[in-house]
């Protein structure tokens, strides 16, 4: 694919980072972020490192909702910029579990607060994982859900490894923005000379007209196909879904003909 999709990122720490996990996060889509849609979309994340990804502009309104621009920070139920103060007021306010997750905790990789900008529900995540293992350690009867059940050396030892991984994990967020805008420019080329294979040649060829063409479900799918992978429309693509088409055209109302 031309831009190359940047390599996964070697991570050491817990966690599925194979090349066929990180290449279905990316194209394989997944569930809009929003609560009130949870939509299935194929759309590309927004925020890579924090593997958020919104269904539409108004999904996208919703999740940067309360963002001041002019100061730089947001706070919703989403994102915040807000949550994890400095050392000294983690202590002041009883929360020095918290103190660990400046070194490992994944943040937005675009510049758009002041301060890191943290997912609300993975700072819910990383805290549950603290309390599980001090409740573990000091066989408290309390089990907050957790994905693994670890003692308290054993995820100070995870700390470690995701520190470790945190700044090629975020190399890795920054570089694939950088080549999102790279592809969507692609695939905004390669729509257009579909979109002009399919008035030139077959809607000419087919005495058909081309908007006609678009309304079929075959040719509509198979530009999104060709679309999302970069590839040209040709005369084996079309000859491919060719009699399928037409039976689709000609089912189409009279009206949309």
């Amino acid at each position: 694919m031309n831009p190359p999709v940047p390599p996964p990122p070697q991570v050491d720490a817990a966690g599925v980072w194979s090349e066929s996990a990180y290449a279905q996060f990316i194209f394989g889509g997944g569930k809009c972020i929003v609560k009130k849609c949870r939509r299935w979309t194929d759309r590309f994340p927004c925020s890579y490192a924090l593997r958020m990804r919104v269904c539409s502009e108004k999904c996208e309104t919703l999740l940067y909702r309360n963002y001041d621009k002019t100061e730089r920070k947001i706070e919703n139920v989403y994102l915040t910029s807000c949550a994890i103060p400095g050392k000294r007021g983690l202590r002041k306010i009883g929360q020095a579990q918290r103190m660990h997750f400046r070194d490992w905790l994944p943040y937005d990789e675009r510049d758009m607060t002041k301060y890191p900008m943290y997912g609300v529900s993975a700072i819910g995540t990383a805290d549950n994982e603290w309390f599980s293992a001090r409740n573990i350690t000091e066989k408290r009867p309390e089990r907050p859900p957790v994905a693994v059940l670890r003692t308290r050396d054993k995820l100070q030892m995870e700390y470690k490894l995701r520190a470790e991984a945190l700044p090629r994990i975020m190399n890795n967020a920054m570089a694939l923005q950088k080549w999102s805008d790279e592809y969507a420019a692609s695939r905004k080329s390669v729509d257009q000379i579909n979109l002009a294979f399919i008035k030139k040649v077959v809607s000419t060829r087919e005495q058909i007209p081309y908007r006609a063409l678009m309304r079929t479900r075959i040719v509509h799918d198979a530009m999104e196909s060709l679309g999302r992978s970069l590839s040209k429309f040709d005369i084996r693509s079309w000859c491919g879904i060719r009699a399928v088409a037409i039976r689709q055209y000609h089912a189409l109302p009279r009206g949309r003909r």
